[in-house]
């Protein structure tokens, strides 16, 4: 069975980077969907282990919270604009289940910053960016003030990268890892 859900997890999410990317938006349905399913994983994984109800208690009490820390870790990137809602909502539903959800994060993250770096390589914008990105944090130590980090529409689109899709990276990694033993979840 829980081999089957993480099929049907990888599924849904992979239909929300197929969305994300054709739209720009995550629809709140898929992640309503996911969440379900998620919960019947961690259900489903706890069958006959659980002696009492506390144990059911902890583990919704660690689900919201790991909710809470997936959405203070990437507000500030909401804050300037560099993510949507909708990957704020992604990762912290797909954090839920696994172990330690802050390796999760940080899994989202190396992805995310490695495929940046691939893309804006290969579309030779890589030294570009890297000077604007100075001048963005020079500007927020010398003002003080946090601003959006691209404001151009445009431009937004032609260097965004979906964070939908390392999430379905890291999704992938720590199943893997999982199911090979080495009990990251």
């Amino acid at each position: 069975m829980d081999l089957t859900l993480d099929f049907l997890i990888a599924g849904v999410i992979s239909l929300i980077v197929l969305w994300d990317i054709r739209s720009g938006k995550i629809p709140n349905i898929l992640l309503m969907v996911l969440l379900i399913i998620k919960i019947t994983k961690v259900e489903a994984s706890f069958a006959g282990m659980i002696p009492d109800r506390t144990v059911v208690i902890e583990g919704i009490i660690s689900g919201i919270g790991c909710i809470v820390l997936m959405v203070i870790l990437l507000f500030p990137f909401f804050s300037i604009g560099a993510l949507g809602a909708g990957d704020i909502k992604l990762t912290a539903v797909s954090a839920l289940g696994f172990k330690d959800p802050v390796l999760f994060f940080l899994t989202v993250f190396v992805t995310a910053l490695l495929m940046g770096v691939v893309k804006l390589l290969a579309g030779g914008k890589f030294l570009e960016r890297l000077r604007y990105l100075k001048e963005y944090l020079t500007g927020v130590v010398v003002s003080g003030t946090v601003s959006p980090y691209l404001t151009d529409i445009s431009e937004r689109r032609s260097y965004s990268l979906h964070l939908s899709l390392p999430i379905l990276a890291a999704f992938l990694i720590h199943t893997f890892i999982d199911y090979h033993g080495w009990g990251l979840r």
